[in-house]
């Protein structure tokens, strides 16, 4: 099993280093992840690699993401090739439909949100399969704001601050507008990651 590690969303262009360093190696299973999202590709030639399995830690249901990770990862599976047998017989099936963690909507909206400044709410209601009522339900709701502070955390602070500070605008206004949130919310937000920011 080879597996390429990247930062947290930076897994533009790492598929194409992933194949060639695994293939090089013979390799028959080859994994990305940044952390929180896992593909799983397998080539029974060393050469084409092909998606079996996506996981994302955050949005798919988290029973869901360790029988996975256990059936892909565990050492002796891997020793008797089991794995490549499990892999083998998913290949064969339809493709996965992972089920959802219960709040995964809300972690969806504000990912999205926080990485398309110009995603507009149908866009998105569209984009996740929900309609616009539930989608401004959730947008209100206290799950969202958690979400939201779990993107500036993995955003950071360095380029949390500079991208808070490129415009005129108040960071919490800024941060507000972005992510379709009241600015008193956003301080409230601020306050609990950055405190600094919000003053």
């Amino acid at each position: 099993v080879f597996i390429e590690v990247k930062q947290v969303r930076n897994l533009d262009g790492a598929e194409k280093q992933l194949f060639k360093y695994a293939s090089h190696k013979e390799v028959p299973i080859a994994i990305l992840t940044d952390g929180w999202e896992w593909s799983f590709f397998y080539s029974d030639s060393h050469d084409a690699y092909r998606k079996v399995c996506q996981l994302d830690l955050i949005e798919n249901d988290r029973a869901e993401c360790a029988k996975y990770l256990n059936r892909y990862l565990n050492y002796e599976a891997i020793q008797k090739g089991n794995v490549v047998k499990a892999i083998e017989k998913d290949r064969q099936n339809a493709p996965m439909s992972l089920k959802k963690d219960s709040e995964w909507v809300f972690t969806a909206i504000a990912r999205r949100k926080f990485k398309h400044a110009r995603l507009s709410k149908e866009d998105a209601a569209n984009d996740l399969d929900i309609s616009k009522d539930e989608l401004e339900k959730a947008i209100i709701s206290p799950a969202y704001d958690a979400a939201i502070c779990t993107e500036l955390r993995y955003y950071g602070k360095v380029a949390t601050t500079q991208w808070l500070n490129d415009h005129k605008e108040l960071p919490q206004s800024r941060l507000a507008g972005w992510m379709w949130i009241s600015p008193e919310k956003a301080s409230e937000i601020l306050r609990k990651v950055f405190p600094n920011l919000a003053d």
